[in-house]
């Protein structure tokens, strides 16, 4: 045998030795998970999202299937955005975003959390630690899944009426009311109602209403309502 092929011979087998070495290290318990680290999680507690991935410490990092947790994650519906990725040499990192929660809608005998655009993100028995409005007037007309996404158009034009609200104002808003004529009323938490008209005015109205808001040089706790359903300036009741 010529010194090139056995050189070459050399070559190819130090080249598999380093190979199998590795593999053989990739299974070592130097890659074994002993830290799973969430970031973004507020609705949800640290240990369900851990729960939803299927994966555990001690699994081999290398293992554990990334897109499969992934999938798991996201079937959830408060999560909304997630990236689950590795982080050498034992760390498995969860990257989260969560929906949301925008109002609470009646259902039964119930209370359905819901987002932006009217899906469902949980039912809860007690309101005492719900701190967004509630919708009023208006009910689903049965009991949807986790997900799914509310269809009653009474439902979605109060919520739309929250969307619109800023921050300031929203934080204070403590219920959209549909009443049975159509009309909607919003309640701040201090006791002011404003009458928005009907759902074709509600929106522009809601933005009128903020406008004057903020113009008004008074305490709005002095304000009982604010009337905006008709044609011309608002009108402005004082006292209760």
């Amino acid at each position: 045998m010529s010194e090139r092929k056995r050189g070459k011979g050399q070559l190819i087998l130090m080249i598999l030795i380093v190979i199998i070495s590795f593999a053989v290290f990739m299974q070592s318990s130097f890659f074994n998970i002993t830290k799973i680290s969430v970031v973004g999680a507020k609705e949800l507690g640290v240990n369900e999202v851990i729960n939803l991935t299927d994966i555990k410490p001690g699994q081999n990092l290398f293992k554990v299937n990334i897109k499969e947790a992934n999938e798991n994650l996201k079937l959830h519906p408060w999560i909304n955005e997630v990236n689950v990725k590795r982080k050498f040499p034992s760390t498995l990192e969860i990257n989260l975003t969560e929906h949301t929660a925008v109002a609470v809608v009646i259902v039964e005998n119930k209370y359905a959390v819901v987002e932006e655009n009217g899906m469902i993100l949980e039912y809860t028995d007690n309101l005492a630690s719900v701190l967004i409005p509630i919708i009023t007037g208006a009910r689903m007309k049965e009991k949807i899944t986790y997900g799914e996404q509310i269809q009653e158009e009474a439902i979605l034009r109060a919520l739309a009426i929250a969307n619109k609200t800023p921050p300031e104002i929203y934080n204070i808003l403590s219920e959209i009311n549909v009443t049975n004529n159509g009309n909607i009323v919003v309640f701040l938490t201090n006791g002011l109602h404003i009458r928005l008209g009907s759902a074709k005015q509600a929106g522009e109205n809601m933005e009128r209403a903020i406008e004057l808001l903020n113009e008004l040089d008074t305490n709005i706790a002095e304000i009982a309502y604010i009337d905006l359903r008709f044609n011309g300036p608002p009108v402005i009741s004082y006292g209760q």
